[in-house]
C-alpha cells in the first residue's frame, strides 16, 4: 500500500465519521498506526546492530552500546491484560538479545504523531506494569521504554516530566524521548551509508515524508550557488 501511496494510485475512498470521504493517501497522513507499522516494520527487517543502531541513536544514546545484536521477537499492539483495567495495547514490543555473554533486553515503543503534547504518564505507567505482569520472570531482561512524537519542543523537558512521574508509580525504569524528526535525521545518515539495506531505509524515509517528516540538511552542507547560473541550471541542483 505504501508504494501504491506514494505514487498517487487511486486506492479508492473511506469514510471516516463527521469528516466524510477521505482518500487513503489522507488517511495516511493522519494516522499515527499507519505511520508506526510503516516505519518500524521496516525497521524490523535491518540486520540487528543496524536497528540497534538507529533505535540507539534516535534515544539520545540512552539504550547501552553493543555490538553483537539479534532481534527476537517484534509484536505490534500486542494486547495485554492488566489488573487494574481490561487490558493494554503498547505500539511495538522489540525483544533482543545483545553480546556475548548474552544480555536479554526488551524494548517498548509508544509512539504519537506529530510534535504535540499528545504523550501521557498515565498511559506510560498502564504500559509498564502490564509489561511486569505479561513478563513476572523476566528478572534477567533489561527493560527500556521509547516514546516516540507526543513530546512538544522541548522534548528532553517533556520527557524527564512524564518520567518522573511514571517512575514514580513504577519503580525504576529506563525511559527516553525522541521526535520523528531525529528519527528521520538517523534514518537518513544510515540510508546514505549505501549499505545493502539502503533500500530499506529508503522506504521508511519515503514514508515519514508523507507525514510531513523530512530530512533537512544544514546550510553550511548546501551546495553553493554559482551567481552566473541559470534558474535552469539552479533547479537542477538537489536536495536531500
Amino acid at each position: 500500500m505504501l508504494r501504491a501511496l506514494l505514487h498517487s494510485k487511486d486506492l479508492g475512498t473511506q469514510t471516516i465519521g463527521a469528516e466524510g470521504k477521505l482518500s487513503w493517501r489522507q488517511i495516511f497522513k493522519a494516522s499515527e498506526d499507519f505511520l508506526t507499522a510503516s516505519v518500524f516494520s521496516r525497521l524490523s527487517y535491518l540486520d540487528g546492530p543496524e536497528l540497534w543502531e538507529v533505535l540507539r541513536e534516535a534515544s539520545g544514546h540512552a539504550l547501552p552500546s553493543y555490538k553483537v545484536v539479534s532481534l527476537q521477537n517484534v509484536e505490534f499492539w500486542p494486547r495485554w491484560s492488566l489488573s487494574s483495567r481490561d487490558f493494554v495495547e503498547p505500539d511495538i514490543f522489540l525483544q533482543f538479545s545483545l553480546g556475548d555473554p548474552e544480555v536479554f533486553v526488551d524494548v517498548l515503543v509508544e509512539a504519537k504523531l506529530g510534535a504535540g503534547l499528545s504523550q501521557y504518564s498515565d498511559q506510560w505507567i498502564a504500559e509498564i506494569e502490564a509489561y511486569t505482569e505479561q513478563f513476572p520472570d523476566n528478572d534477567r531482561h533489561q527493560f527500556y521504554f521509547l516514546a516516540v512524537g507526543g513530546l512538544g519542543s522541548n522534548i528532553k523537558r517533556r520527557t524527564e516530566d512524564l518520567a518522573a512521574r511514571t517512575i514514580e508509580a513504577v519503580g525504576h525504569a529506563n525511559i527516553s524521548g525522541t521526535s520523528w524528526s531525529k528519527l528521520t535525521d538517523v534514518v537518513h545518515a544510515h540510508a546514505h551509508r549505501k549499505g545493502q539495506k539502503s533500500r530499506i531505509l529508503d522506504d521508511i524515509l519515503e514514508a515519514l515524508a508523507l507525514c510531513g517528516e523530512r530530512h533537512i540538511d544544514a546550510l553550511s552542507t548546501l551546495k553553493s550557488v554559482n551567481r552566473n547560473w541559470s534558474l535552469d541550471q539552479i533547479s537542477l541542483l538537489k536536495v536531500a
